[in-house]
């Protein structure tokens, strides 16, 4: 396994917005896919592997995984192994986070699983962060149903969102372990 990375990610803005469920959801996932410049999401559901070795029902999952959401191939840049990302925290870094970049044209195939805020791929995909550079704009935490919308008076008046609180001083953090892409192709 390689060494354990972080990446610490700063507010976007000075307010933030403790989402509630009850959010106009496609019209606030519009504004923020548009600001945004990369995401990650979560599969806590496919098992922990160390590389083209493991057995055939690990892999077929972890494959299988990616197949039933082929635009995250499309948009993926790396993947990671976690333990920790924002809002929640696990003992073991045994959790698939994958990152991407943003695209809009992919807007509709990214979004097309989800009918609500807190946002939902297909084959338990889910915890959806957005980042502008090393900026957090948005978390959720999908089961616990959870999470935040961080920015400025201005972009909250696009999403035409109000009950904003200050938010200084935060940071949030991704801790893990880097996954070569290449095992994607391997299994």
């Amino acid at each position: 396994m390689s060494a354990k990375l972080e990446r610490i990610y700063t507010p976007f803005g000075n307010l933030i917005f403790h989402i509630t469920g009850n959010e106009p959801s496609e019209e606030i996932f519009k504004v923020l896919w548009q600001v945004s410049t990369h995401f990650a999401v979560v599969n806590s559901n496919v098992p922990f592997m160390t590389g083209i070795n493991d057995g055939k029902s690990k892999k077929k999952k972890f494959k299988g995984a990616f197949d039933s959401f082929p635009v995250l191939t499309k948009l993926m840049t790396n993947m990671w192994w976690v333990e920790e990302w924002p809002g929640t925290y696990s003992f073991k870094p045994d959790k698939l986070l994958v990152f991407g970049k943003t695209s809009a044209r992919e807007y509709d195939n990214f979004f097309c699983f989800s009918d609500n805020i807190f946002w939902h791929g297909p084959d338990s995909w889910d915890d959806l962060m957005l980042f502008v550079d090393n900026k957090l704009l948005f978390y959720s935490c999908t089961h616990e149903e959870f999470g935040s919308i961080i920015g400025n008076k201005e972009l909250f008046f696009r999403m035409r969102l109000s009950k904003t609180t200050p938010c200084l001083n935060k940071t949030w953090l991704i801790k893990g372990y880097s996954i070569p892409i290449e095992l994607l192709q391997q299994v």
